[in-house]
């Protein structure tokens, strides 16, 4: 959460496969499923949010989860609005 929390979505996705590439490489278990907003956030933690005007996307919906579950004050730039 803390290494990807500064980079754009693009990037974020990037990370995301190289990590589930290795996972795979060294057949730890993990779940194929597996998303970090669902994992980290909860379902009407996020339709709430989405309710003030948050947008639906992945990103802001990860972004969001970092703000609410960081130990450390976050730093996001909304490119959207």
């Amino acid at each position: 959460m803390s290494l990807c929390g500064p980079f754009p979505a693009d990037y974020r996705d990037d990370m995301g496969e190289q990590w589930l590439k290795k996972v795979k490489t060294l057949e730890l278990p993990h779940d194929p499923n597996y998303e970090f907003t669902s994992f980290l956030g909860s379902p009407p933690d996020i339709k709430k949010w989405q309710g003030y005007g948050l947008p639906i996307d992945q990103f802001s919906t990860q972004n969001g989860v970092c703000i609410t579950k960081g130990k450390r004050w976050a730093l996001n730039i909304d490119p959207q609005t």
